[in-house]
């Protein structure tokens, strides 16, 4: 995983493999016709807020723990500081798209704003493919 502001933690290129996509299971909307799972981890106490560009937001949904995929062209994770718990919490979730691609994001972490593309089915330049089969 990539560390972002040093509090959000995802698989962004070039450091780490493209995900593999697979079909997601949506006959409604051809747009999230893919999903790419993978974890988001978030260090404990600090806000983070991940969102699609608008120029790719019809390429493009994105989700991680119990945020809703049909309208997430942005996420926000709160993560509480809590005792005796480790420092750094992981959501489940991903990304659906239509074809594989490699696509951008705006990661807000703190003070922190950067943006990092995400191999999703097919590799970002200098990133390896993804490590099984994928779905095109």
């Amino acid at each position: 995983m990539t560390v972002i502001g040093g509090i959000v933690a995802l698989p962004a290129a070039p450091t780490y493999a493209a995900l593999q996509t697979s079909l997601s299971g949506d006959a409604v909307d051809p747009a999230q016709r893919l999903f790419a799972k993978t974890g988001l981890s978030v260090k404990r106490g600090q806000p983070i807020e991940i969102e699609i560009p608008e120029a790719d937001r019809s390429r493009l949904a994105i989700g991680w723990g119990g945020q809703t995929r049909t309208s997430a062209v942005g996420v926000r994770i709160d993560c509480p500081l809590e005792a005796g718990k480790d420092s750094w919490f992981s959501y489940v979730g991903g990304y659906w798209l239509p074809k594989p691609a490699c696509l951008p994001l705006i990661v807000r972490a703190g003070t922190h704003e950067e943006i990092v593309h995400v191999g999703l089915g097919t590799p970002c330049p200098g990133q390896k493919g993804p490590q099984g089969p994928s779905t095109g």
